[in-house]
C-alpha cells in the first residue's frame, strides 16, 4: 500500500488546486496556525477540498443513531473526549 502525502501549502486552496481523491493538505497561515484539507471529489480536475474537521463532524453528526460507530469512534480514542 502506498503511503500518503500531505501536501504543505501557505495560501488557501483553490479550485486551481488540483489532486486525487483522497489527497491531503496541510494549509498554514502566517500565525503558523494550520489547517488540514482533504480532496473529496472523484474528479481531480473539479476539486472540492474541505477541512478534515468538518468532514468528521459531518460524519459522526449523521451516524449518531448507530450506536456500533458511535461507541468505535470513542474506543479509538481510549474513551476519551477532548473538546
Amino acid at each position: 500500500m502506498e503511503e500518503n502525502k500531505i501536501l504543505e501549502q501557505y495560501r488557501n486552496l483553490t479550485k486551481y488546486d488540483k489532486a486525487p481523491l483522497g489527497t491531503l493538505c496541510r494549509v498554514t497561515k502566517e500565525n503558523d496556525e494550520s489547517s488540514l484539507y482533504v480532496q473529496i471529489s472523484s474528479q481531480s480536475e473539479e476539486p472540492e477540498w474541505i477541512a478534515v474537521g468538518r468532514l468528521l463532524e459531518k460524519v459522526f453528526i449523521s451516524s449518531l443513531d448507530d450506536d456500533k460507530f458511535v461507541l468505535k469512534c470513542i474506543k479509538k480514542f481510549n474513551g476519551k473526549v477532548v473538546i
